[in-house]
C-alpha cells in the first residue's frame, strides 16, 4: 500500500510499504507536490485504486488528474466541487426543507448579527473565523460569510450509494480554540452519542436527501450545529472523515466504502444492525504546547495515536498526536482523554526546543 498525507505517523508507516509527507497550505494539499511527487509514486506503485480523504476540497480537480493515472474510489471531483460550493449546497438544502445558517459570498453589511467567514473547501476549523468589518481577507472568490447559528456541533457519519443511505453514527464534535486567533480550530470526536429516535430520522432524512440531490456515495459526513431537537445543517464532508476511525469495525466499514463508491446495493453488503453504542470513545487532539524535537527512545502510551517519527520536529500550536479514551459516559471519557493529554503533554516538556531557522 502506497500512502500520502501530511504529517507521515508512526501509524500509517506501520501499515503502507510507502509513505509520502506531502506539503499542506491553506486548507489543501499543494497542485505542486501532487504532480511532482504523488502522481509519479501512483505511476511507479500501481495501485488498484485510491482512496482520500480531506486535503482535496479546495483543489477537486486534482482528484481528475489523479484519476487519470488510477481508479479513484470516492465521490467525483465534480461532487466535490458542487456540495462545497456554498450557494448550491445552501440552495439544495433550503429546496429540500433542511434548516441552514445565512449564507453571503460578498462581505455582510447588517451589523446587528454575528457572522463567521470561511474558506470554500476549507477543513479544520482553522480557515473559520468571526467576521469583523476591518479584518484583512483572501479574495472573496475563495471565502464566503455564514450567520452565527447557536447549537452544539456533531457529526452523522453515513454511508451511501448515490439513491439510499444507512446510518453509522454520530458523534460530539470537540474544538480547540488557540487564543482568539482560532476560535473553531478541530479538536477531535465523542462517539457514543444518543438521540432520540425522532432526531436520529430527522437527521437521515436531510442526509437522504442530499445524497439524492448531489448523488453522493460512499461514506460521508454531515455537520450540524444542535439546539435542543432542532439543528441546522453546516455542511457535508465528502469523503473519509476523522469519525470513520472512532468505528470499532473499521476495516469492515472500509470494504463498504469501497462498495458503496461502486453504487452497490447496500442491503447486500451485510450492514450490521445499529446497536446502542456500549461506551463512550473519544478522540482527542493534541496540540504541541511547546516547540519540540521528539526523543529517540520515548515511550509512547498505548492511549496514543498518530504518533510522530522520532527526531520530527513539532512545531507550536499545531498537531502533536491523538488520545484515545473510553468509559462508561461521554463525560468521563473526556474527561479521561483530557488527563491523559496533560500527562503526555508534561512528559513532552522535556523536549521543548527552539528551531533553528538558519537550517
Amino acid at each position: 500500500m502506497l500512502a500520502a498525507d501530511v504529517f507521515g505517523d508512526c501509524e500509517t508507516r506501520d501499515a503502507a510499504h510507502d509513505v509520502l509527507v506531502l506539503d499542506y497550505q491553506h486548507g489543501g494539499f499543494l497542485a505542486e507536490d501532487i504532480h511532482s511527487r504523488l502522481l509519479p509514486a501512483i505511476e511507479s506503485f500501481a495501485p488498484d485504486y485510491f482512496l482520500y480523504g480531506s486535503g482535496f476540497e479546495v483543489q477537486p480537480d486534482l482528484l481528475n488528474e489523479i484519476a487519470r493515472h488510477t481508479l479513484v474510489l470516492g465521490n467525483t471531483a465534480d461532487t466535490v466541487a458542487a456540495i462545497k460550493d456554498p450557494e448550491e449546497f445552501s440552495n439544495a438544502c433550503q429546496a429540500s426543507a433542511i434548516s441552514v445558517p445565512q449564507i453571503m459570498r460578498n462581505p455582510p453589511d447588517n451589523k446587528k448579527d454575528a457572522w463567521l467567514v470561511k474558506q470554500i473547501g476549507g477543513s479544520g476549523g482553522m480557515h473559520i473565523k468571526g467576521y469583523s468589518n476591518d479584518m484583512h481577507l483572501i479574495p472573496h472568490a475563495h471565502v464566503y460569510y455564514q450567520k452565527q447559528s447557536p447549537g452544539i456541533p456533531f457529526s452523522y457519519l453515513f454511508l451511501a450509494n448515490g439513491q439510499e443511505i444507512k446510518t453509522v453514527s454520530f458523534q460530539r464534535q470537540l474544538l480547540a480554540p488557540q487564543l482568539d486567533i482560532y476560535s473553531y480550530r478541530y479538536g477531535g470526536l465523542v462517539y457514543g452519542i444518543e438521540f432520540s429516535s425522532e432526531l436520529q430520522r430527522s437527521i437521515a432524512d436531510a442526509a437522504l436527501k442530499l445524497t439524492k440531490w448531489f448523488g453522493l456515495v460512499g461514506l460521508n459526513s454531515l455537520d450540524f450545529l444542535l439546539q435542543d431537537e432542532s439543528f441546522d445543517v453546516l455542511e457535508i464532508n465528502p469523503r473519509l472523515s476523522a469519525s470513520f476511525s472512532l468505528y470499532p469495525d473499521g476495516p469492515d466499514l472500509l470494504r463498504m466504502h469501497m462498495l458503496a463508491c461502486q453504487r452497490l446495493d447496500l442491503d447486500l453488503m451485510g450492514f450490521p444492525d445499529q446497536e446502542a453504542a456500549s461506551e463512550s470513545i473519544i478522540h482527542l487532539v493534541v496540540y504541541a504546547k511547546h516547540d519540540l524535537v521528539i526523543p529517540a527512545q520515548f515511550d509512547w502510551p498505548q492511549w496514543v495515536m498518530d504518533r510522530p517519527l522520532p527526531g520530527f520536529f513539532v512545531l507550536a500550536d499545531t498537531p502533536l498526536c491523538t488520545v484515545l479514551a473510553s468509559a462508561e459516559d461521554a463525560i468521563k471519557s473526556e474527561k479521561l482523554a483530557r488527563q491523559r493529554a496533560i500527562i503526555l503533554q508534561d512528559e513532552l516538556s522535556h523536549f521543548a526546543t527552539k528551531r533553528n531557522y538558519n537550517n
